[in-house]
């Protein structure tokens, strides 16, 4: 119901409690993947692999593990701006994209000796966050925003983002519900589907006429 929360448990589906309240926001933070503890590398102690700012993995002597490299959430990669919390750089996809790009370079130097690795370096170009329909909050490029402006900049940043320019999202459907209804409702588009195929009763009756 609009204006009240409830809470559900993902282990049992339970309900844990139920509130009234417009906003919702996380701030649990971000964990990295389970499989980085599960894997023989080091890791530091918040589950990341430690890597170097070349983004090779580091032994526990910190020294480079040959043909091992590591990028992105999973990755405790220092920051070289100086600007990351505990002088690593945080774990969101503004890092993650550009990391890929430095390790596909090196690992290409590495591999058919044609020049030399590079370290990763990269300055923040701020944050943006959406609150939910025309909402959100950010500074980007040190310009701090709030409201719809705010919410503009966040999904236009990251449909920009996305690899393929045909499956950004057009700007006309940028903040349109039904852009959405395909995911909060999967089930609409086969149903409407199969609803326009004739019955096969209905095709034997017009085939006898």
């Amino acid at each position: 119901m609009d204006g009240e929360l409830t809470l559900t448990s993902m282990k049992d589906k339970s309900v844990v409690d139920t509130f009234a309240a417009d906003t919702l926001v996380w701030t649990a933070g971000v964990a990295a993947s389970p499989v980085a503890r599960a894997s023989s590398f080091p890791v530091d102690e918040r589950g990341r692999i430690t890597g170097s700012a070349t983004l090779q993995i580091l032994n526990e002597e910190g020294e480079a593990i040959e043909g091992a490299w590591t990028a992105g959430d999973v990755a405790a990669i220092p920051d070289l701006t100086g600007a990351g919390p505990g002088g690593f750089c945080v774990p969101n996809a503004q890092h993650a994209l550009r990391q890929a790009k430095v390790l596909a370079k090196n690992l290409f130097s590495v591999r058919y000796g044609s020049g030399e690795i590079q370290q990763y370096k990269h300055e923040s170009l701020g944050t943006v966050a959406g609150l939910g329909m025309y909402k959100g909050v950010g500074n980007p490029l040190g310009v701090k925003l709030k409201g719809f402006p705010a919410w503009v900049a966040h999904r236009g940043y990251h449909g920009m983002a996305i690899p393929t320019r045909a499956d950004r999202p057009g700007g006309r459907r940028m903040g349109r519900r039904d852009a959405l209804r395909p995911r909060l409702h999967p089930y609409s588009r086969p149903r409407t589907a199969a609803r326009s195929v004739p019955r096969r009763s209905k095709q034997k009756k017009d085939a006898a006429k």
